[in-house]
């Protein structure tokens, strides 16, 4: 079944998307002005059948990198990262929707991409 599934019934696409890509965030909001909730986005990775991770960023609605969070990362299994809400030049990013993309690449060189949206909250 598509995207839409019955009228009435959770949605469940994210949920299956998390599992088969091994992709984890601790909250799918956060709101990072140092309150002690929420401040920071922990993400988890499991990188399985020979991948390994060749970078990590935050995008905007529009594409564009704010942060690069790893690059070039060669590894194999579990990974976790910690991101603070900041971008590339230290500034909190404002409320609203962000983009988490991860790219692998396997040992023959094909490159798996991941996209998991997430938000900035106050």
């Amino acid at each position: 079944m598509p995207y839409g599934g019955q009228a009435g019934a959770p949605c469940n696409h994210h949920q299956t998307a998390e599992k088969s890509t091994g992709i984890r965030l601790s909250s799918e909001c956060i709101s990072p002005n140092n309150d002690g909730h929420q401040d920071v986005l922990e993400i988890a990775l499991q990188l399985t059948g020979g991948m390994h991770l060749s970078q990590i960023q935050i995008l905007d609605g529009f594409g564009n990198t704010l942060c690069f969070l790893e690059e070039h990362l060669v590894s194999d299994g579990l990974i976790y990262l910690i991101w603070n809400g900041e971008d590339d030049l230290g500034q909190r990013l404002p409320i609203g929707t962000y983009f988490l993309l991860i790219e692998s690449e396997d040992e023959k060189g094909d490159v798996k991409k991941n996209l998991r949206a997430f938000s900035v909250c106050r």
